[in-house]
């Protein structure tokens, strides 16, 4: 992880303190995932403030690889349940498009985009000196003088393309229902279909993520909210085939693969069953 984005983990984490480090003010992340029920009842309550580091690995995915699918089909990809994630930011910032939704309402949408925003510059140091990323994150040196003029730009892309809608009901950026195949990848990290109960995902969240993918879905991690089973990914189980069948009718493949945790603080108890598990749809 690069330093700025280390540091701002180890900040949320409680590792430093606001005089150790210049990284704005973020909430602690609690150390063990959230059940089920607390899920269901109050998905807003655990919003994802995440760095592309952190989400696109998990997914398997890279900026490059998105970047690719995206010039292949002419299309823009879609973060779903982005909350304050940096993702979509930090693709503008590599001329990535990225799209992305939130759960209506945002209360307030100034104070949310300035959540990105501050997250976001926290980042700055290891831009500007071009500090080294991992194969397919790579991006241009951003100087000191332009840092903030760019990321004024890519807040400002992310804040024209944010659509407040559920993942049963993809909107565009004109607020009406997205076409069909209207981007190019569609992803999810730690929001669909973890906070969703499982019948909901099944019946109409999953169709309408194949739906708008030209491409191809990745979810992580797969596992629901319930009630009662929340494992998506058994071999053999009865969620297992209503998926196949799901991603068979809309003309996709289907597998999953185990996902490496992304945890900075090792006394974060192991995730659970399913917590590491990558779902993956291609278009055929």
């Amino acid at each position: 992880m690069i330093p700025g984005m280390y540091a701002e983990r180890l900040l949320q984490l409680g590792h430093l303190s606001h005089t150790e480090n210049s990284a704005p003010s973020l909430p602690h992340r609690r150390l063990v995932e959230p059940g089920g029920h607390e899920r269901l009842a109050n998905p807003k309550a655990f919003s994802g403030n995440h760095c592309a580091l952190e989400v696109l690995p998990p997914l398997g995915l890279t900026f490059d690889s998105i970047k690719a699918s995206c010039q292949r089909f002419g299309l823009p990809a879609l973060d779903v349940g982005a909350s304050v994630s940096t993702v979509a930011a930090e693709g503008a910032l590599r001329n990535v498009e990225i799209h992305s939704t939130e759960l209506p309402p945002i209360r307030n949408r100034d104070r949310f985009i300035d959540s990105i925003r501050a997250r976001l510059l926290a980042f700055g140091p290891a831009y500007a000196e071009g500090t080294e990323l991992p194969l397919g994150f790579t991006s241009e040196r951003f100087p000191p003088e332009v840092w903030e003029s760019c990321i004024d730009e890519a807040i400002a892309r992310v804040n024209g393309t944010l659509i407040e809608c559920a993942a049963s009901q993809i909107l565009g950026p004109d607020y009406r229902r997205a076409p069909d195949r209207s981007y190019a990848v569609v992803f999810s990290h730690h929001g669909v279909p973890k906070y969703c109960a499982t019948e909901i995902f099944l019946q109409d969240e999953l169709p309408e993520l194949l739906r708008v993918a030209a491409d191809r879905v990745h979810l992580f991690p797969f596992r629901s909210a319930g009630p009662g089973d929340e494992l998506l990914h058994i071999q053999g189980s009865e969620n297992y085939q209503r998926i196949k069948e799901i991603a068979r009718a809309a003309g996709f493949t289907f597998e999953t693969h185990g996902a490496q945790h992304l945890m900075i603080d090792r006394s974060m108890s192991q995730p659970g069953p399913g917590f590491d598990i990558t779902a993956v749809f291609v278009r055929r």
